[in-house]
């Protein structure tokens, strides 16, 4: 217990200093595929962003950053990966970027984000149509999270790529996704690699590609193994619908 009261002070310390030291912080960084993963798509060569990540913020000081929101209208980007984020964290980040307009790439990688979280990051992205880039890699979102993402794609027409790669998504959660992806128009990659998603995961995404409208990238490497047969079915519709699968 004694050796905790340090760490808890110096997370509050860190957290209450965020909000004085945010405009010295916000800063142009680039968005480089190679700084998340080969796959990933490229992004804008420049934006304006709030680079926090490996800061260990937490909880708190996402909502300090969340309450720096309401006032900055110039940021176009959080960087907020591995930063030990969880549901309050989420929740508060969520509930302040459901007013805010500027923002269009959040970053929330190897954080704590559960299903409970992810669902209201869901929830806001239901009401802001501004935001391009979610990415989501190295968290603790399986089928209910997933579903809640895929509930939102439904309403949502800002989302263009959706990074969910290396989480615990299985096929319930790749079930509710590729549905989605029938009835919407907007997202152009998807990155579920990573992922317990087997046999019936996939046979979703096989029965639904031939019905994307937008999607033209989906990574679904590193998934359970499956058959020869169904990942040559899997591989022969994507080029028919011309979209870039990566599988195993």
């Amino acid at each position: 217990m004694m050796m905790s009261m340090p760490l808890f002070d110096g997370a509050h310390a860190m957290a209450s200093s965020i909000s004085r030291d945010l405009d010295s912080s916000a800063q142009t960084n680039e968005l480089r595929s190679s700084v998340r993963q080969d796959s990933f798509p490229e992004t804008p060569g420049n934006v304006v962003g709030l680079h926090l990540s490996g800061q260990g913020i937490g909880d708190a000081g996402a909502i300090s950053v969340a309450r720096h929101l309401a006032q900055d209208t110039d940021l176009t980007a959080l960087f907020l990966g591995s930063n030990r984020i969880g549901q309050i964290g989420s929740q508060a980040l969520a509930k302040a970027l459901q007013q805010n307009s500027s923002v269009k790439h959040l970053i929330l990688s190897n954080n704590m984000v559960t299903d409970f979280a992810a669902a209201a990051l869901a929830d806001m992205l239901k009401v802001n149509h501004e935001i391009g880039w979610v990415v989501l890699n190295k968290n603790l979102v399986s089928a209910y999270g997933a579903s809640c993402l895929a509930n939102m794609l439904l309403q949502n027409e800002g989302v263009e790529h959706l990074v969910l790669a290396d989480n615990q998504i299985g096929d319930m959660g790749a079930d509710a996704l590729a549905k989605a992806l029938s009835r919407n128009a907007t997202l152009k990659s998807l990155f579920l690699q990573g992922n317990p998603i087997g046999e019936r995961g996939l046979m979703a995404f096989l029965e639904h590609m031939d019905e994307f409208e937008s999607l033209d990238t989906l990574d679904l490497r590193g998934c359970l193994t499956v058959s020869d047969t169904l990942i040559d079915a899997l591989t022969q519709t994507a080029e028919a619908c011309n979209v870039r699968l990566r599988l195993n």
